[in-house]
């Protein structure tokens, strides 16, 4: 039998960790290009995750393409944990069928299907699949991100990954409601 809370409490703090990455790898915008340093995001800053990194040298715009990234990684990777958890606790698996009645199943099976995508393909959206333009629209459709990248999933931390995340755990709440 499956102990939401204790479910609960994993995915808090899988997210608490993946927090404290990506304050070390926050978004690099073309702006960052000759500076030094960069602070975390605001975003970061009021869950209380404060990094300041020092670049020995200004930033290049390969710089900025490799550590956004290292970042977007960062946010596949949690994606994967993600699903492990749900599964480790045995709200998700093989045999079990997930139930669109429940709360957040709708983030589950996005959940599901993104991290089908990241642990066994190259992990890029393929717009000539049909099934990465399905899971792409219902990405846009669901979390209603400002800008939305035409070239890979939508991970934006604040606006998918974050919402996601309580979807998922209110999936997790009704799952032994």
């Amino acid at each position: 039998m499956m102990n939401n809370q204790e479910c609960i409490q994993d995915i808090d703090l899988l997210w608490d960790r993946h927090l404290t990455v990506r304050s070390a790898f926050p978004y690099f915008r073309p702006s960052d290009v000759g500076r030094s340093e960069k602070r975390s995001a605001s975003f970061y800053r009021v869950h209380g995750k404060d990094v300041t990194m020092r670049f020995p040298g200004p930033i290049t715009e390969g710089d900025v393409d490799r550590l956004n990234d290292a970042g977007y990684w960062v946010n596949q990777s949690l994606v994967i944990w993600m699903w492990a958890l749900l599964e480790y606790h045995g709200v998700v698996g093989n045999a079990i069928k997930l139930d669109p009645a429940r709360a957040g199943f709708e983030d589950v099976s996005i959940l599901r299907r993104l991290r089908k995508v990241f642990a066994h393909t190259n992990g890029r959206y393929n717009p000539s699949d049909k099934d990465d333009v399905t899971l792409f629209d219902t990405m846009v459709e669901r979390y209603r991100m400002g800008i939305v990248d035409r070239e890979r999933f939508n991970l934006q931390i604040d606006e998918v990954l974050k919402p996601m995340i309580e979807g998922v755990k209110a999936y997790v709440r009704a799952s032994c409601a």
